[in-house]
């Protein structure tokens, strides 16, 4: 047991010493949606624009990489129902903290693909039906797994820009027969010190 746990801090520390690190910062224009059923129809969602920002540690061993982030985006969506021949507009409004951590390929000096697993956190969870403010606290659950692809285009002087989609893979709803999958599409730019 011994020798193998010194032949993994071993192995860890040398992989460590031989990869490129860097830090950055990350933000853009996100599209965030829902989809799911509501008793057994499906959900009709409309996606919402928002904003995400974030930092980032990426450790680079010749044309592979791991990258773990923190990051915060006003995730959510826009759905419409109808009630008693009455259409409801509601907006959903998650503060997600998320900590992704992609795996990289790098296509050459510039170009790169990315997957990986998302873990979010829900830190608050509000809503607005009709033109009153709601609490979701009960409705939303706090935590989010999701996974995401993503591409990002490299420039020498340090700034990228990459496209993301998150696939959400945990039902967020605390309600019973209701199921509800949260997903963001991304654009942004970022830079690498």
């Amino acid at each position: 047991m011994k020798k193998i746990l010194t032949v993994v801090i071993a192995f860890v520390t040398l992989t460590t010493i031989n990869a490129q690190v860097k830090t950055g910062l990350r933000a853009g224009y996100a599209r965030s949606m829902v989809s799911g059923k509501i008793l057994g129809a499906d959900l009709n969602s409309d996606a919402r624009s928002t904003y995400y920002i974030g930092c980032f540690s990426e450790a680079k061993f010749g044309n592979t990489a791991v990258q773990a982030e923190l990051m915060f985006s006003p995730a959510g969506s826009k759905i419409t129902t109808k009630a008693l021949g009455k259409e409801i507009k509601t907006v959903s409004n998650f503060g997600t903290l998320s900590l992704p951590i992609s795996f990289k390929y790098y296509l050459g000096d510039s170009f790169a693909i990315s997957a990986g697993p998302s873990f979010g956190f829900n830190i608050y969870r509000k809503g607005e039906v009709g033109n009153v403010e709601v609490d979701l606290d009960k409705e939303i659950k706090t935590f989010n797994f999701s996974g995401l692809v993503g591409l990002e285009y490299n420039l020498d002087s340090g700034l990228f820009f990459d496209t993301r989609f998150n696939y959400g893979f945990s039902n967020i709803s605390k309600i019973d027969k209701t199921e509800i999958k949260n997903h963001t599409l991304t654009f942004g730019l970022g830079y690498k010190f």
